[in-house]
């Protein structure tokens, strides 16, 4: 894209994001989430923090990817909590597990409070 002039947006890095994520690829997604705010000046969305818990869940870093939900600047969905749910049961983390699903509880629920 850079050998083209095209600059890179929103929809561009969800979709690196992403790929890093289902390939497995942490340090280039990591790489990757860094340059779109520092280079690019793009303010990571929903999504974007999404596809980071997944990246990081899927290799085993689950508190690497706990540290992302609980940095975000907005409240996370119920599909990073489940991201990260399923990180847990893949790698055994039953008490981290837990947190979030009582997450998806409350976001189910509507009656939520700070866990």
């Amino acid at each position: 894209m850079e050998d083209e002039h095209v600059l890179p947006d929103s929809i561009t890095f969800i979709g690196i994001l992403t790929a890093c994520s289902h390939c497995g690829l942490v340090e280039q997604g990591c790489k990757h989430f860094d340059l779109m705010t520092s280079c690019y000046l793009i303010q990571p969305q929903l999504q974007h923090y999404g596809a980071m818990v997944d990246l990081l869940g899927r290799v085993g870093l689950l508190e690497d990817a706990y540290a992302i939900i609980d940095s975000m600047p907005m409240e996370p969905d119920i599909v990073i909590w489940r991201a990260l749910l399923n990180a847990c049961r893949t790698y055994g983390k039953p008490e981290l597990g837990e947190v979030a699903i009582a997450n998806i509880s409350c976001l189910r629920s509507g009656d939520c409070v700070a866990v």
